[in-house]
């Protein structure tokens, strides 16, 4: 093995979409292990694009990054800070509590909504 070979493994948990979908909950430790994970995918020339709630899983409650193929795009990309955002500022204190299940027509449209407002409002 050497520097540019990749090491791909099968990873198990849910992804974040499929937590909100099922009513699970989301622990704040899986938001701050994406955190660090993307901490160091930046200390390593990369860039966390395109990180949403189908790239993100939650697993014995601890978060994973499963999908990097977009970190060499160095476009700026404010999916995961806007993520973030709505996990503490709407998931945590409303949601989640009540661990209602979101159904997937509505995290679809949500979605949508989100690239359209960010084809409106590009990041700075």
């Amino acid at each position: 093995m050497n520097d540019h070979d990749l090491v791909m493994r099968r990873l198990r948990g849910v992804t974040l979409w499929d937590c909100l979908r099922r009513g699970l909950r989301i622990p704040l430790q899986a938001i701050q292990d994406i955190d660090a994970g993307l901490v160091h995918a930046v200390s390593r020339g990369l860039h966390g694009h395109d990180m949403h709630g189908r790239n993100l899983m939650v697993h014995r409650g601890r978060g994973l990054i499963v999908d990097i193929s977009d970190f060499l795009n160095p476009a700026p990309c404010r999916a995961w800070q806007d993520l973030r955002w709505a996990y503490h500022w709407l998931y945590r204190p409303w949601i989640a509590p009540l661990g209602l299940r979101a159904p997937g027509p509505l995290l679809d449209g949500l979605r949508k909504g989100y690239r359209q407002y960010r084809r409106l409002v590009p990041p700075a």
